[in-house]
């Protein structure tokens, strides 16, 4: 397709270097569409046709992580670590130096659940009991557990 034919040379030049400019809005009619079947603004770019993936990333080596990188996993992980956890995941004297972080997210992993403490359970249960009981739902019968139970709608008893 001769995209300058019926145009004078300077009428061709202008649209040319229009194109070339980044300034035109195009579009590209076909008797199967005639209102357009393609148009945009066409950016001449520079680059290659083929993909010349990147090389490889570099080795890292994170077990054992630094202090910084044992406490930014910690917190990542959502449970804060405290100063001796820190200290432990990021010893590079350990037995377990080489396997640090894998070993303690398979310790995590094997921890019986819940992993929260009973009491924050029970807390949780509370609330549970509570909406159901705004919302007129039949309410388990709470259990005594040696803790003081609170509904929040008082004093503790």
């Amino acid at each position: 397709m001769d995209l300058t034919s019926g145009f004078s040379a300077a009428t061709r030049h202008r649209r040319v270097a229009a194109i070339q400019a980044n300034q035109s809005y195009i579009t590209i009619e076909s008797t199967a569409f005639p209102a357009g079947e393609l148009r945009g603004t066409f950016q001449k770019i520079i680059g290659s046709q083929t993909f010349t993936p990147p090389p490889p990333p570099p080795a890292i080596t994170i077990n054992p992580p630094t202090p910084f990188d044992a406490a930014r996993f910690l917190q990542q992980a959502a449970f804060g670590g405290q100063i001796s956890e820190v200290t432990t995941l990021s010893n590079p004297l350990a037995a377990n130096a080489a396997t640090a972080l894998n070993d303690w997210l398979t310790q995590q992993f094997n921890t019986a659940l819940p992993i929260a403490p009973a009491r924050v359970l029970e807390g949780v249960r509370g609330v549970e009991r509570q909406i159901a009981r705004e919302r007129g739902e039949p309410v388990e019968q709470e259990k005594a557990t040696g803790h003081e139970q609170h509904d929040g709608r008082g004093d503790r008893e």
